[in-house]
């Protein structure tokens, strides 16, 4: 598994991923081989983590049972899958 590539073993996605919680909206920025993610939800009960997947899913035009938190469930710095 490479961060920020393809895996060599059915062609996911790896993207390193800072998430903000709480933020007044929601959105993704790329900076450099980082996904700044930002939403409006609070990191309560898995709230932000289930934010972050739909907007992941949304920004990559893949169903949310695509895209997966790999790393990070409870930490700012995420790792995220996305399945082709």
């Amino acid at each position: 598994m490479r961060s920020n590539g393809e895996d060599q073993h059915g062609g996911a996605l790896y993207f390193d991923a800072l998430v903000r919680p709480g933020a007044s909206s929601d959105s993704i920025v790329v900076s450099g081989r980082t996904l700044h993610i930002q939403v409006r939800k609070k990191a309560e009960r898995g709230a932000a983590n289930r934010a972050v997947i739909r907007l992941v899913a949304k920004k990559f035009g893949v169903n949310t049972e695509h895209v997966q938190i790999v790393r990070g469930m409870r930490a700012k710095r995420k790792l995220i899958r996305i399945d082709k």
